[in-house]
This record gives structure tokens, C-alpha cells and sequence, in this order.
């Protein structure tokens, strides 16, 4: 059967680690890899290339080199591989955004290492629509620190940072490859240093043998059927429910969903807050926090948009309201919201002003608690109230407190068996086991809108 690479014309771009230093034409894994499938394939790796520009000038950095040398008609896999000179070329790491809509001949300098990855990746993708992007980061070869003050792995993970910030599929070489590329005298202990390098910690043709199938595998994954949720930007915005109290970062099931789908996630869940106006909370509400914080000058792109609220409320007595409450209220306008259903309102306009094709979900609070507020109003009227705002909005919404089957009230409250035991953690609050329960669920909806 023929190889799906088969025919393919794939571009690497790198280092001398591309270049394949003291290595004959045929010997680096790019090679190897397109005489394998009779691919079309063009080695751009340039020894001592930094990905930025920096202040040692050795050669023209990558970012550059695809701007002025690198225009084939068309491309099926495109290969960026870096991190080694920008570490002893003394670049700075930066931050995911910068450079973030730069490409082609949008900008003069690129200063940062992440900023030329952004570039590359820009510039790649416009170049080339439908391009299959594979990132690589640098081998565990050295321990040095650059002037800056950085080694060579955090060049790595800002590399893997980045990739997962824009949703590209990145390799860590430096960690899961099992290759190790030290000297036996420098790491004090066995590395493949005595097979799998050259001089200077380069890769002799026996370690890129051994790379060639990992790779290969990388390039054919990227074949598979699109990820509908991969790369894509979620915001959660809510209560501690949204937040995950008491748990760690990586724990509530917007976290689980990111990390599942490899999506630049966004958790703008605080603890206590209401959804609307309380007199006690001051400017910590809910739709304050989307207000003042959640902007698009910080998120200049939003694919999903998760808004939770209701337990609150009931603690700070604010009314349901009706499902006209600040209808046509968004961004500064008002100064206070005294409803829920009216926070809710402003909170889907505000969303769909700054973010339109945003897709929104509304999710309601749990069956959690059996007391009433001040006033008399239960947690399941605030469910009602948003239901009723989602149906005269048309906003899709999951409800969470009848449709999902997870009850986390006490059993000594409510006088029957609940999940109380497996799924509430501390004082009404979710688990770990539950938010992994509850992510296939949210997944599932998420897909449908």
C-alpha cells in the first residue's frame, strides 16, 4: 500500500541539528525520511541559526530566511526546529503575543524567541494554506546559560508554550524523544552520547536512524481527522464552580478539556462572586470581571465563551429579575446591574460585541444546596431565570442543575442518597472526580453548538 507521505514535499527549517552537522547530504533524518516515502524534500537547516534576531550575528536567523529564501509553490509538511542559538545568541524568550499577527513583510526585527516562532508560524500558514505545521524544540545536548540568564530547556518549554498557545503540534526532543545527547563527564551518568552524537553534541546518522520512525509517525499523525476543538480559545467566566475551589490549576474541566484538546484555555472563575450587582461585593461581580478584565485587546480572538453564575446570587440576595432586564446593555454601559437575568443579558452582549462569531454556552449552578436566600429565592430559581434568559436569547445553555444527573446536596440534608460522597469536595464544591465526570459532558456540548 502506498505511504500517505508518499510523493509529499516537505520543508525543514532549523539549526545545524536540521542541517545535520558533520553529516553527509543524505544522512539527517529529513533525508532519510524523503528517500523512505520519494518525497520532495528541501533541508533549510543552517548551522548556527538563532530563531530571532540577535546581537551575534553568525547567520541570518530562521525567522528571516523564510521571509526572503523560502517561496516553493506548494508545501505539504512544513518542519520549524530551534532553541539552540537563541539560547547561546543570548535572545530573549518573551511572551505568546508577540509578533502574534506579524508575517511575511509586516515587521522589521523580530527580538524574541517566541516572536519569531509566532512569526514563522504566521508567515507558514499564509504562505501555504492547508500546510501540515510540525514545531521541534532543541535535544537534551548541553547545560549552558545564556547571558540572559536561561538554559537551553526553557528555550524548550517556551517553545512548547507557544505551540500549545496557537495550537500547533510541537515534539519536545529535549524530554520525549529518549535520546540524550550529553557527554557521560557533563550529565554523571550513562547518556547515548557514545552512539547517537558527533562533536559538539551534534547527531551522528546512528541517532538520526533512530529519530527517523518518531518522526515519521509525527508527520503521518498530522494526516488524521481535524480536531474540531484543537487550537481553538475558550474563556470560562463564573464563581468558584467555574474556578474549581480549593483545587489545583490544572483540575476543573475547562483545564481538562484545554490540556485533552490542546486549546488556549482561559479559567476567569473567582470565588464568591456573584452574578449581578451586590452591594457587599462592590466591583467583585461577575459581569464587572467580563467588563473590566476579559478584553480584546487581552483576547483579541475568542472561539468559545462559557459564562456560569447563580450560586452567588442566592448568597448575596440579588434578585432573578426578567428576561428583559438590560436588554440592550453592554461593554460600560450601565454602572450597576441590579438583576440576574439583567447580568446575564449584558454578559451575552458584551460577549457578542467584542467577539462576534464567538460561539456562547450558558451553564447553570448545580443541584448543590437546599437553603433559600433572604428574600426566599433557591438556588433552582436562578436556574429558571437563566433557562428562561437562554430560551428569549436563543443562547445555547446546558443545565446543569436537572439534565446532567449529578447531585452534590448533602444526603443528611435532603434525606436520600446523592453523589455527595465521590463528587463534592469541600463545602458544596466539585471534586477532581467530578470535573473529569463533567468534561465529556461539556465536550459533547461544546461540539453541538
Amino acid at each position: 500500500m502506498e505511504s500517505k507521505l508518499q510523493g509529499k514535499v516537505i520543508v525543514g527549517l532549523g539549526d545545524s541539528l536540521m542541517y545535520g552537522a558533520h553529516l553527509e547530504r543524505n544522512e539527517p533524518w529529513l533525508a532519510l525520511m524523503g528517500e523512505k516515502h520519494g518525497m520532495e524534500w528541501h533541508n533549510h537547516g543552517v548551522s548556527g541559526s538563532s530563531c530571532a534576531t540577535s546581537d551575534i550575528v553568525k547567520c541570518r536567523p530562521l525567522w528571516i530566511r523564510l521571509r526572503d529564501e523560502i517561496n516553493y509553490p506548494h508545501v505539504d509538511y512544513f518542519v520549524i526546529q530551534g532553541g539552540a542559538n537563541d539560547c547561546c545568541h543570548n535572545v530573549p524568550i518573551g511572551s505568546d503575543t508577540d509578533n502574534l499577527n506579524d508575517r511575511e513583510d509586516t515587521v522589521d526585527e523580530v527580538p524574541t524567541f517566541k516572536g519569531a516562532l509566532n512569526y514563522m508560524i504566521n508567515t507558514v500558514k499564509f504562505r501555504w494554506p492547508g500546510v501540515r505545521l510540525l514545531m521541534m524544540t532543541n535535544y537534551n545536548r548541553k547545560v549552558r546559560v545564556s547571558k540572559t540568564g536561561h538554559l537551553d530547556e526553557e528555550y524548550v518549554y517556551a517553545m512548547l508554550e507557544l505551540a500549545r498557545y496557537r495550537g500547533v503540534p510541537c515534539i519536545d526532543n529535549y524530554h520525549g524523544v529518549g535520546i540524550d545527547l550529553r557527554t557521560p563527564e557533563l550529565a554523571g551518568t550513562v547518556t547515548d552520547y557514545g552512539w547517537a552524537a558527533t562533536k559538539d553534541n551534534h547527531i551522528s546518522p546512528a541517532g538520526n536512524r533512530f529519530l527517523l520512525p518518531i518522526y515519521e509517525q509525527a508527520l503521518l499523525k498530522l494526516n488524521e481527522p481535524e480536531d474540531p476543538l484543537k487550537g481553538k480559545t475558550i474563556i470560562g467566566l463564573g464563581d468558584s464552580l467555574m474556578y474549581g475551589y480549593r483545587l489545583e490549576r490544572d483540575q476543573p474541566w475547562i483545564a481538562l478539556l484545554g490540556e485533552k484538546h490542546r486549546m488556549d484555555w482561559h479559567n476567569y472563575g473567582k470565588n464568591g462572586r456573584p452574578a449581578a450587582s451586590a452591594a457587599e461585593k462592590g466591583d467583585k461581580v461577575i459581569w464587572k470581571l467580563l467588563r473590566t478584565e476579559i478584553t480584546a485587546e487581552k483576547h483579541p480572538h475568542v472561539d468559545y465563551f462559557v459564562i456560569q453564575g447563580g450560586a452567588n446570587d442566592r448568597r448575596f440576595d440579588t434578585p432573578p429579575g426578567d428576561v428583559t432586564d438590560n436588554l440592550n446593555d453592554h461593554d460600560d454601559v450601565p454602572a450597576e446591574i441590579p438583576t440576574f437575568s439583567g447580568a446575564i443579558n449584558y454578559m451575552i452582549n458584551t460577549v457578542k460585541s467584542r467577539w462576534p462569531g464567538a460561539k456562547l454556552l450558558l451553564l447553570t449552578n448545580y443541584k448543590r444546596r437546599t437553603e433559600l436566600s433572604p428574600s426566599g429565592v433557591s438556588d433552582e430559581d436562578y436556574v429558571n431565570a437563566m433557562l428562561a434568559v437562554a430560551k428569549y436569547r436563543g443562547v445555547p445553555v446546558l443545565d446543569c442543575f436537572h439534565d446532567i444527573g449529578l447531585d452534590i446536596r448533602n444526603p443528611a440534608e435532603v434525606g436520600t442518597k446523592t453523589d455527595y460522597e465521590w463528587a463534592e469536595a469541600h463545602e458544596g464544591h466539585l471534586s477532581p472526580a467530578a470535573y473529569r465526570w463533567l468534561t465529556p459532558i461539556f465536550e459533547k456540548k461544546l461540539l453541538e453548538i
